[in-house]
């Protein structure tokens, strides 16, 4: 069962779009400028955090950049397993690295997955351009 324990969380961003639906919770996002945020849907692409809650538009969003978080897992990535280094996917949820050296690694894994489900994970950016060792 997925778990969270809380470490550092941004709240200084709004949201551009509405994500008061329960399936925004718990997704991928990024900067889309000094003031905003939005879902991270570019698959590898880099991120800013998780968002812990479902704010509307214009609302501010808790968004947890660092320590352990739950996580939507892709609805078409394969199985996930504990200790694997996950990436963002078009649909702003995470799936295993593929290829680490072309995909932003933003943590591990703490435990398995093998179907759409939400996970818990280490969020831990570890960049790209690596083989993520």
């Amino acid at each position: 069962m997925a778990y969270e324990i809380t470490g550092q969380t941004l709240g200084t961003l709004d949201a551009l779009n509405d994500f008061s639906s329960s399936s925004a919770q718990f997704t991928l996002v990024k900067t889309t400028s000094a003031t905003d945020f939005s879902q991270q849907v570019t698959a590898g692409g880099w991120v800013l955090g998780v968002l812990q809650n479902r704010p509307s538009t214009g609302q501010t969003g808790s968004i947890m950049v660092t320590g352990i978080t739950k996580v939507r897992v892709h609805s078409t990535a394969a199985a996930v397993v504990a200790g694997e280094a996950l990436t963002a996917t078009t649909s702003a949820g995470v799936e295993a690295v593929a290829n680490a050296l072309s995909s932003f690694v933003i943590g591990r894994a703490l435990e398995a997955s093998s179907t759409t489900q939400i996970i818990t994970m280490l969020l831990r950016p570890e960049g790209g351009g690596s083989t993520a060792a």
